[in-house]
């Protein structure tokens, strides 16, 4: 879910990669990619799982690098919770590829029409070695060439080259430290038996393991359908890690912790929650961007990206707004009530409902401040929290 105080309201919203699920006659965001070589089955099973929302948001504001006769330019926040799947799992693997292209093919589609996108949430997937504990156990190529880790690679635009050759020894301090007595992470042997969650792809991509399996199939680019085939897609970088572009260097800043092994209390976790940007809106807009472990209540952390641009309100809600919605009429809360602590609570979120089904989501709260500069402007924040 999004949640969006009224000033920051999107003028469009969707469900979605594809537009396999909208309604006839859908006045919405638009922007697929090229979609033609994909059957109508494969955009149907890529969003049957529900885990992306997009809204769009316009913002008063006109870059100077684009010309659009004085109209505001709008972003698109793109909240996905992309799938868990072990590269023995080769079916799951390739509906997680299949979903990662979709993410790539509608980010791309949407920054060629001129607009500034934003994708966050858990990607399932860390990026470099300094973003894993203890990755400098394991073997640099089985570490590196993993279909996903390849894909993200080629996502992510390296605004910091010295980033390759940074390694979790660093000394560079957090202001947000972490739970371990020295700041940094503890275990043995590689992290692929020590991760968010032992055997599950949110470490099996995280972090490296003993796995054989992608010798054959998934190293030599083979899959059951070329669609999954992307771990390295033609369209070179798009996307900037926000995180790591105000914070390059930084060791042991992970987002994710196993409950199970308690290795929260040590710090032996993973970054794989993020907040990409394309490279402009950064450089117009970012103001900070950090990781937040200090936040408990669940088995991910918050990460934020605060910018500095305003938000034009829309003259009325998207139908996908839970306001619209029956079954939440009269039962709308305030913005604060998702994001304050509570009495006895440190959790950023509402509690869960202990008799709803087990649901894995991604939450964003859009939220709008005061941003101490020279023209006084407001600040919208995007900050996201994993609920599993």
């Amino acid at each position: 879910a999004t949640y969006c105080r009224e000033h920051c309201s999107p003028v469009f919203a969707e469900e979605g990669l594809t537009p396999a699920h909208q309604p006839p006659g859908h006045d919405g965001i638009g922007c697929y990619g090229e979609l033609e070589h994909w059957s109508e089955s494969d955009r149907l099973l890529v969003d049957c799982e529900g885990r992306a929302v997009l809204t769009e948001h316009r913002l008063d504001h006109v870059s100077s690098a684009e010309s659009n006769g004085g109209l505001p330019t709008s972003l698109v926040l793109i909240n996905v919770y992309c799938p868990m799947a072990l590269m023995e799992d080769v079916q799951r693997y390739e509906y997680k590829m299949m979903f990662y292209r979709a993410l790539e093919l509608r980010s791309r589609a949407l920054r060629a029409a001129g607009k500034h996108v934003i994708v966050l949430g858990d990607v399932n997937c860390s990026h470099r070695a300094i973003d894993v504990c203890g990755a400098e156990d394991c073997k640099a190529d089985e570490f590196n060439n993993r279909p996903s880790r390849l894909w993200l690679d080629n996502l992510i635009i390296d605004t910091h080259a010295r980033l390759r050759n940074a390694t979790p020894t660093s000394t560079a301090s957090s202001p947000h430290a972490p739970n371990s007595s020295d700041g940094t992470c503890h275990g043995e042997g590689c992290p692929g038996d020590h991760g968010c969650y032992p055997g599950s792809d949110g470490v099996g991509d995280g972090l490296c393991d003993d796995e054989d399996v992608s010798s054959d199939n998934w190293k030599n680019g083979q899959s059951c359908s070329p669609l999954s085939a992307a771990a390295a897609s033609a369209g070179g970088g798009l996307l900037v890690d926000s995180f790591r572009h105000f914070h390059p260097t930084r060791p042991h800043a992970y987002t994710c912790w196993s409950t199970m092994t308690g290795a929260r209390q040590t710090n032996y976790g993973t970054r794989i929650d993020y907040v990409l940007a394309d490279e402009q809106f950064v450089d117009e807009f970012a103001v900070s961007a950090d990781v937040l472990p200090e936040v408990e209540g669940s088995d991910h952390c918050p990460v934020y990206l605060d910018t500095k641009c305003r938000v034009l309100p829309p003259a009325s809600l998207p139908s996908l707004c839970a306001s619209k919605m029956p079954e939440f009429s009269g039962k709308q809360q305030s913005m604060m009530s998702f994001v304050r602590r509570s009495a006895g609570n440190s959790c950023m979120s509402s509690s869960p409902d202990p008799s709803a089904p087990s649901v894995a989501s991604t939450s964003v709260a859009i939220y709008g401040h005061a941003v101490q500069s020279s023209s006084d402007v407001t600040a919208t924040g995007v900050q996201a929290t994993q609920d599993n």
